[in-house]
């Protein structure tokens, strides 16, 4: 499901960020659900000869649960900052200002509060020569530590696979620009599962179909929709 977001000359492009709601965990306090609406984001950057508009404060929208919102516009249009600027990732400072509104199930959240929400870059950082079955057993082992024995976490990391579609592709290195592993749509699905990990209700991904072909792309789209 896609929700309009308004940016500053927003048009439909190939370069997107997404959205996502899980409502299968409870990091938001209190409910299983998580609604996420925003209006008046608004982000200035102070600097000796004027201040620069990063968000001119026009974007609003609401992502629902269990739903997908893709916030779409041309390079440059500030898809990215609105992004980290709804996850409470930019801080604010003498310099930095930000301003708008952001509500987490209609409670207002304040200021630059960091939500507890996963966050995936549109480049991730693996390492290459490691299997994708012994990066999420890696991943698991560090975010649960000795909380689950060694089954359990092999669980995990079976249903992860299963959940991205990576199965055939478990005992392939990651592999990087010198070292050929999987391909650029199997790192973008390895990323999310890496984050899936910790089951957020709330998943923001930059730009998650860069780069990608039209049918990596979809796979990408379908394995979100199925989250």
């Amino acid at each position: 499901w896609l929700h309009n977001s308004f940016l500053t000359n927003s048009i439909v492009d190939a370069n997107e960020d997404f959205v996502i709601q899980n409502g299968a965990s409870k990091l938001m306090e209190g409910s299983d659900e998580v609604d996420l609406a925003f209006e008046g984001i608004e982000l200035s950057l102070k600097t000796k000869k004027e201040t620069r508009l990063l968000l001119d404060g026009s974007s609003r929208g609401r992502a629902k649960p269990g739903r997908m919102l893709c916030i779409m516009g041309p390079s440059g249009a500030g898809k990215s900052t609105l992004l980290h600027a709804l996850a409470g990732r930019v801080k604010e400072s003498s310099k930095l200002q930000l301003k708008g509104h952001r509500y987490i199930n209609g409670h207002p959240v304040e200021g630059d509060c960091m939500l507890p929400a996963a966050f995936i870059e549109q480049e991730a950082v693996f390492f290459p020569h490691m299997t994708v079955r012994e990066t999420l057993n890696f991943r698991v082992e560090l975010k649960m530590g000795r909380q689950a024995s060694k089954v359990a976490r092999d669980d995990i990391v079976n249903q992860l696979l299963d959940q991205v579609g990576l199965e055939k592709s478990a005992d392939t290195i990651v592999g990087d620009n010198k070292v050929r592993g999987i391909s650029g749509g199997e790192r973008k699905r390895l990323s999310i599962a890496v984050e899936m990990i910790s089951s957020p209700s709330l998943v923001f991904l930059d730009e998650p179909t860069s780069g990608l072909d039209s049918t990596a792309a979809m796979t990408l789209v379908k394995t979100l929709r199925n989250l």
